[in-house]
């Protein structure tokens, strides 16, 4: 008898190759096809279930089939009643892999013709005995790979026969094992606390897909290392990962910024929050005094970028750099890590001990961070399509006097220097318009409201084409990026990408090949200046900016000048940055026998940055243009700088197991290039201000800087792993460099690593005393790497051109920068690393503790020269130790969890301690005035203050016989003040109610900061500027008062000590505080809604960005304490993001 059950059912310019994604002719072009492709894929790639079953009969799993998705099941009753039962917890997930999954284990098989799914008796092959008996005894190799229901390999799985506990194995990296020598009929049992166990039978067959269903297991997660992956229950290093939906969440730029608060032991500040901007990543504290201390960045193992060419300089006063230290070669402007798509990134993965670095040698002497992008997924093709808008303010606005403190300010001001207020009736050339009656004294003005209180736009697309076999996978992706700021104008910052992917593995295993890349053009349009000091110093009643007609204020006095520098004419100083980036990958690999693959990676990529800033005539006030040659008052400054680099890395790689004993041997080498050009040029003289952008409309041209500078890097390398009942792990690393900016005689260098770890909760008396202890392990590590972020050429004499006004017989002459260094040796850095990971109730509770220890010496720094010898230094390793030590603590844990209900939290906090620990003779070098032995790298020298004087109002300072307010006493420097973080941290939230998702992530810092000084004396006008935060009304009156300012003045008689006092210690405060920074909201919309519109799913979401900051500093941003500039936006973005 049969029966039925029936129911509902995505710069280079044109000159190189024709790559105008950038024109939304494209962007149509991609709708239009995903319009077409919607039109004739088979309507059954739309459909998802969601399952949640435990012994369940296989006919009620076929009903909620039904009633989900529409589909039809025909089956006997006989084949039916032969079923088992079923046990299966999915979501989502395409109805094609679901039946897979169902299925795997039962002795039926399935057709699907349409809409209908025919269910039979798997057809056994007729054999007779005698053969199954011969052929059972024949040896074979089986190789296989174990995927999850996503598609993604797990790594970790025990792979045994059954009925044996001798042979076994465990997955690989890539989710792949191999079994040698056994029988052919034989059954496999899979294994691992992330996935529901499985058997699964040979039948004879070499080459093993086996599909399993994963559960949730922090420990198993793949983790990407040096040359390889790992997971956490394995890894011997000190590493973090952050994962693509933790980055998605957060709309920022840079990516970087999605790991702020997330990963200990690592800092990450932007230099200011315009957008593209400059950011700062610090691993482990700095380790260099005067050498960089930038990571070494990767993307799919290609080698990028940390910071933009010098040459551009144009944009630094607007962007800031990217953590250049003091001493070294200053950066240019923003960052390169803003070229790379944050939605295209799948893993972020920060590698810090000897470990997981040495193998990268002297680049990774900082640690390592490594970027893995987005690849395609075995199955049917589909379609994804994210959009969003947004909108960014500024967070918080700095208290600063309105109109009647302010004048009760400048009045006091006069007052106390016994000078009558002006008044322009009786002076009319006096220039106090504030007070003298020419401005408004009843106007109140919020300047922060108008120059900076703006609304930036925020949108994003993304469309996103992927799939494929399990042989060929791809992936297609376009971005289009926009965002503008909250200045008056229209300024913005658009960008478009296009990433790509294809993957592909032969028939027979044995070749592997992945292909991906991605393509940024992107343009930044800012106004010429940062609007921020303007908004807080403006005096509240300085004019309006605008006429009543529209156009701009000047508010002329009665002799025509300009009383007022309206700070929109900055409107008209153009900025613009063109930056197009290219990042290419070609990994090749081929199993010359098993266990023995050789490897190569091919690496590519190219930066083009070309900057722009021009000043019209509009610029000055209309008096100022009256000159007999205008032309003269235009000027333009351009930077054009190109990076670009190739490295080739062959690798051999040799893994076996037998027994209880597992290898793994690695052994390569590097060779890499870098080319940098650039320069910088300044023009003047331009006939109109229309020709700005064309240096040849100069009348006069100045050469700035110029770069041309090729680096050349070497290296073999070397990893043994052994692992012993998976219980007993060690790992040794060794690396040998050559870089180019060292001289002949320590061109090379070696570098290695020694790294072990025992998880000793696999001991059968912890596994039976401790039951609550799932998982503990203890590791530890010690090596060495190098550093060799010192310049190029830097061990050779450099000259460069100087120019003068009237040159020597007309030839251009040369000054010497520096002498030659043959023996300039490599600064090298010892680490070591001890940690604890620790697992509670099942892996609930994951705990992890580190304690690092980072010690470099032979630090390479000038030593400044007399002058006679020709050069003012030379580049010298100086017998100085540098030491970082840390704790890092992180806690994670699910809460609860049932099927509809899932709450985790995660807690890090890092407490960092920097310091010299050695300088021998240091009271005879230079560096004495700004180095301590015992303090760290930062510490500040500076002066005392006493306070203010009860009787005079002037600031006392400590001086060599006493207190004093004389400024021209030479002030010794007895305060010491070390800036550095105590602690850091961050805390998250993850809260899932059936298809809700909310969480929130907030990052605290423990840490002082230099406070806000408006830059002139309280009480002082000075072109236009004068306003003061509202703390400086604690001011001393009169004798007697104890207050925290000096008395107020409007001269420049106190300028002086009021400098003094900006460099003491009383300019340092409390810049500690806690930020909300991100929250995020999602609603999975219901599967019967998806249907009906043919969605695979679609998923509607709000994040938040910065919401909100405490703290008790009282200056503009704890972030960058004691600075002037827009700080990072509070965006909220809502958005959809479909699946088709």
């Amino acid at each position: 008898m049969q029966r039925s059950a029936y129911g509902k059912g995505l710069h280079c310019h044109a000159r190189n190759v024709a790559m105008h994604f950038q024109r939304s002719v494209s962007i149509g072009l991609l709708l239009l096809l995903s319009i077409q492709f919607l039109a004739f894929r088979p309507a059954g790639e739309s459909q998802v279930v969601s399952l949640n079953f435990k012994n369940a009969p296989l006919q009620k799993v076929f009903n909620e089939i039904r009633k989900q998705t529409g589909y039809t099941f025909t089956y006997s009753e006989t084949d039916l009643s032969k079923a088992k039962p079923v046990n299966i917890s999915i979501s989502n997930i395409r109805i094609l892999d679901a039946l897979t999954l169902i299925f795997q284990e039962q002795p039926l098989t399935y057709t699907v013709i349409e809409r209908i799914i025919i269910i039979k008796e798997k057809a056994e092959k007729k054999i007779n005995q005698e053969q199954r008996s011969l052929q059972s005894l024949v040896p074979m190799d089986v190789h296989g790979r174990v995927l999850n229901e996503h598609n993604d390999p797990v790594a970790g799985v025990t792979v045994r026969v059954k009925g044996s506990e001798k042979i076994g194995t465990y997955t690989d990296g890539e989710g792949e094992f191999v079994l040698r020598n056994i029988e052919s009929n034989v059954t496999l049992v899979l294994t691992a606390v992330n996935i529901t166990s499985i058997e699964a039978k040979v039948d004879g067959r070499k080459y093993l897909d086996l599909k399993v269903m994963g559960k949730t297991a922090p420990l198993d997660e793949v983790q990407v290392i040096a040359y390889g992956k790992t997971s956490q229950r394995f890894n011997v290093g000190n590493s973090a990962t952050v994962k693509a939906e933790d980055i998605e969440k957060q709309p920022v730029k840079n990516p970087l910024l999605a790991l702020q608060g997330r990963v200990p032991g690592l800092e990450v500040t932007p230099a200011n929050g315009l957008r593209g901007s400059g950011v700062t990543i610090r691993i482990q504290g700095t380790n260099s005094l005067y050498s960089g201390n930038d990571p070494l960045i990767l993307i799919d193992g290609v080698p990028y970028a940390s910071q933009t060419l010098r040459t551009t300089s144009v944009g630094t006063i607007l962007l800031g750099n990217s953590g250049s230290p003091t001493g070294a070669a200053v950066g240019g402007a923003g960052s390169p890590l803003n070229y790379i798509n944050p939605s295209d990134i799948e893993s972020i993965d920060v590698l810090k001990d000897a470990d997981a670095t040495a193998i990268y040698g002297s680049r990774a002497a900082n640690g390592a961070i490594l970027i893995t992008t987005k690849k395609g997924k075995a199955g049917n093709t589909q379609l994804d399509l994210n959009l969003s808008q947004g909108w960014g303010k500024v967070g918080k606005f700095m208290n600063v006097l309105n109109t009647k403190q302010y004048l009760e300010m400048r009045r006091e001001a006069f007052n106390n220097d016994g000078v009558p207020i002006p008044s322009i009736i009786t002076n009319p050339s006096n220039t106090n318009y504030d007070v003298n009656g020419h401005w408004d004294t009843t106007r109140d003005a919020n300047w922060q409201k108008e120059l900076i209180g703006g609304t930036a736009q925020y949108s994003n697309v993304i469309l996103t084409v992927s799939g494929g076999t399990v042989n060929t996978q791809f992936r297609l992706s376009g971005t289009y990026n926009r965002m503008t700021t909250v200045f008056l104008g229209n300024s913005g910052n658009p960008s478009k990408n296009l990433s790509f992917s294809l993957n592909n593995v032969s028939l027979n295993k044995r070749f592997t090949l992945q292909f991906s890349g991605s393509y940024m053009d992107d343009l930044n349009t800012l106004p010429g200046v940062d609007f921020t000091k303007s908004a807080i110093t403006l005096p509240p009643n300085a004019p309006a900016l605008y006429t009543s007609d529209g156009s701009l204020n000047w508010a002329p006095n009665a002799a025509g000048r300009s009383s007022f520098s309206n700070p929109l004419t900055q409107l008209d100083v153009k900025y613009k940055a063109q930056t197009t980036n290219l990042v290419a990958n070609l990994a090749m690999g081929y199993k010359l026998m098993d266990g023995l693959e050789l490897r190569t990676s091919l690496g590519y990529t190219n930066q083009q940055l070309n900057e722009y800033m021009g000043y019209p005539l509009s610029i000055y006030a209309p008096e100022n243009r009256l000159v007999p040659d205008p032309s003269l008052l235009r000027a333009a400054d351009y930077s054009n700088s190109n990076i670009n680099s190739w490295i080739i890395e062959p690798q051999l790689n040799y893994q076996c197991s037998f027994g209880y004993h597992k290898f793994n041997a690695l052994i390569g080498g590097t060779a890499q290039q870098r080319n940098s050009n650039g320069y910088s040029l300044s023009g003047s003289g331009y006939t109109t201000d229309a020709s700005l952008e064309d240096p040849k409309a100069a009348v006069s041209i100045r050469v700035g800087s110029t770069v041309p500078v090729t680096y050349k890097y070497v290296g073999v390398f070397g990893r043994l792993s052994y692992s012993f009942k998976d219980r007993f792990l060690f790992s040794l690393t060794a690396r040998r460099d050559g870089s180019s900016r060292f001289g002949p005689a320590n061109r090379f260098h070696n570098f290695g690593a020694i790294g072990g770890g025992w998880i000793f909760s696999e001991e059968g008396l912890i596994r039976k005393k401790l039951r609550f202890l799932s998982f503990g392990k203890i590791r530890g590590s010690y090596g060495t790497t190098g550093n060799d972020q010192i310049g190029d050429y830097v061990y050779i004499p450099q000259f460069a051109p100087y120019s003068v006004a009237v040159p020597y017989q007309g030839t251009a002459g040369y000054s010497l920068g520096g002498l030659f260094n043959p023996h300039l040796e490599w600064e090298e850095t010892r680490k070591l690393q001890i940690g604890v990971d620790l697992g509670f109730f099942k892996d609930r509770v994951l705990i992890t503790a580190n304690y690092a220890l980072n010690r470099c010496s032979n630090q390479l720094m000038d030593y400044n020269l007399p002058y006679i010898t020709g050069a003012d230094r030379i580049n010298y390793n100086f017998p100085a130790t540098l030491q970082n030590r840390s704790i890092e603590l992180a806690f994670r844990s699910v809460n609860y969890r049932n099927a509809n209900v899932e709450w985790t939290s995660n807690v890090n906090i890092t407490f960092p301690e920097n310091k010299l620990l050695s300088f021998p003779n240091i009271e005879t070098s230079s560096y004495a005035q700004f180095l301590i032995i015992g303090k760290s790298f930062n510490v500040l020298q500076l002066r005392s203050v006493i306070g203010v004087d009860p009787l005079t109002g002037i600031f006392l300072l400590q001086g060599k016989n006493g207190p004093t307010s004389n400024p021209s006493e030479v002030l010794p420097r007895v305060a010491i003040i070390e800036p550095q973080q105590k602690y850091s941290g961050g805390f998250q939230n993850n809260i899932r109610y059936r298809q809700l998702q909310f969480g929130f992530s907030f990052q605290f810092v423990k840490k002082l900061g230099l406070k806000y000084f408006a830059g002139q004396v309280p009480g002082h006008f000075n072109r236009g500027n004068g306003n003061q935060p509202t703390s400086v009304l604690d001011r001393w009156q009169k004798p007697g008062d104890i207050a925290e300012y000096q008395k107020f003045s409007q001269n420049s008689s106190l300028a002086s000590i009021y400098s003094s006092v900006f460099y003491s210690d009383y300019s340092i405060t409390n810049a500690s505080f806690i930020r909300l920074n991100n929250v995020s909201l999602s609603c999975q919309l219901p599967s019967e809604w998806m249907h009906k519109i043919s969605f695979r799913s679609a998923n509607l979401y709000l994040h938040a960005q910065n919401l909100f900051t405490i703290t008790p500093y009282k200056g503009w941003d704890p972030e960058k304490p004691g600075t002037v500039a827009l700080p990072q936006l509070r965006l909220i973005t809502v958005g959809i993001q479909a699946t088709l």
